[in-house]
């Protein structure tokens, strides 16, 4: 049976990131017997440490066991559940895709490019399973990532993303090890699915700049008609309703996390140039204006 909606926690990245702008954290959890549904406003790479449990998402009957050596991957926003736990003990690689914008993060993006696709996987085809030297591995880069952002040392943000791409990787690795070459009749399907994985991943990162439909599609490798035409069959809606929605829960999430920001410089900071424009749209989506839904979340 598909989980409930309600109770649903929201969990807010900034309460757990040791640097402040810096979106990005190792954080050790122990598991009780149920972690109900919840969600969070960052992605998450979970490495089951040891014990087992359920894990389960919200519109899915899927319900698979993770065990120790496992990783699951969390989208932003996705709702999802801990059930059925047995001393269950994961890191949680957390972190925001703005983490990868910028020049200077491109070894980042190509990394997170491996594993973007299995973002959008059913919930069991999202589950990774380490061999024992890629679990020693990656469980040493976590504990070296948390050493660094506690530590704070001279340079340490280009160290935390040597190791936070080094993660990436032996993940995505992992999973095309598993994960058997398509027939040739569905090579095609597969490019396409990586071309518009390549967008996805490039909208996530730059949706606050003023981006134009020929660069997005740039990153797919198509034409701006081919590539609306192939989002589209992928995701379900248009570049631009998938742009805007990524704008719009940005918006959401800063008006929650920064209470005193001015609406006009949350609109600008999500991607909106026109704040007349941003309420109106915002309202459509949440059904009040940014000034009220702010008040609404902070229980005034």
């Amino acid at each position: 049976m598909g989980l409930t909606r309600s109770p649903i926690k929201s969990y807010i990245g900034d309460i757990y990131y040791p640097v402040s702008q810096f979106p990005l954290a190792v954080v050790r959890s122990r598991i009780p017997h149920l972690e109900p549904m919840h969600t969070h406003d960052f992605a998450e790479i979970v490495f089951v440490r040891s014990g087992s449990a359920n894990h389960s998402a919200e519109r899915s009957e899927e319900s698979p066991r993770i065990t120790a050596g496992d990783v699951v991957l969390i989208a932003q926003g996705e709702r999802h559940a801990y059930t059925n736990s047995s001393d269950l003990v994961i890191d949680n690689l957390m972190f925001r895709h703005d983490l990868l914008s910028g020049h200077t993060r491109e070894a980042a993006v190509d990394a997170f490019a491996i594993v973007e696709p299995l973002f959008r996987l059913p919930v069991a085809g999202r589950i990774v399973t380490l061999t024992p030297v890629e679990q020693t591995r990656a469980w040493r880069l976590l504990d070296d990532l948390r050493a660094e952002l506690d530590g704070r040392l001279p340079g340490f943000r280009a160290m935390t993303m040597a190791r936070f791409v080094e993660c990436l990787v032996i993940v995505g690795r992992a999973a095309t090890r598993e994960r058997p070459p398509l027939p040739a009749a569905a090579q095609t399907a597969s490019g396409s699915s990586s071309a518009i994985g390549a967008a996805v991943e490039f909208m996530r990162v730059h949706f606050p700049e003023p981006l134009t439909l020929q660069e997005i599609a740039a990153t797919a490798n198509l034409t701006e008609h081919h590539f609306c035409d192939v989002f589209k069959r992928h995701m379900g809606e248009t570049p631009w309703q998938f742009l805007q929605k990524l704008r719009l829960e940005h918006a959401a999430y800063l008006l929650t996390a920064h209470p005193t920001m001015p609406i006009a410089h949350v609109a600008s900071a999500a991607g909106f140039a026109d704040p007349g424009y941003f309420g109106r749209t915002f309202r459509a989506k949440y059904g009040a204006a940014p000034s009220a839904y702010r008040n609404a979340k902070a229980g005034t």
